[in-house]
């Protein structure tokens, strides 16, 4: 039987869960849910693989140590990305295409990033 994991920081596998505090309390998520998560202030809003996004209180360096699995990657100041979703970079344009089911997200990246870009 596979049991599920609950963090709240620090190193776990792809299908642990994490705990993001919100304004009303805090939610449960599974890593591999989780398509991009993209700075707004002091909150982060958090992009779901189900089409929904949650907005969590903790910044997005905080956000940052909770998924410190080789999946995440931070794009930008603002954007952490699933590389598990990564279908195109586009250098011209600068951009990350990521893809789930029908859906497409573009995320702007630096030239910088471009360049180190781990996958």
């Amino acid at each position: 039987m596979n049991q599920q994991k609950l963090h709240s920081i620090g190193q776990f596998n792809l299908y642990d869960k994490i705990k993001l505090n919100t304004r009303t309390g805090y939610l449960l998520i599974n890593t591999e849910d989780i398509l991009y998560c993209e700075a707004e202030g002091n909150y982060t809003t958090i992009f779901l693989s189900n089409g929904n996004n949650e907005i969590s209180t903790l910044n997005l360096g905080k956000i940052q140590k909770l998924l410190s699995v080789p999946h995440f990657s931070r794009i930008s100041r603002s954007i952490i990305m699933n590389t598990q979703y990564l279908y195109k970079v586009d250098r011209k344009k600068r951009i990350c295409v990521l893809q789930h089911g029908s859906k497409t997200y573009e995320l702007p990246i630096p030239e910088k990033q471009l360049r180190t870009l781990k996958l």
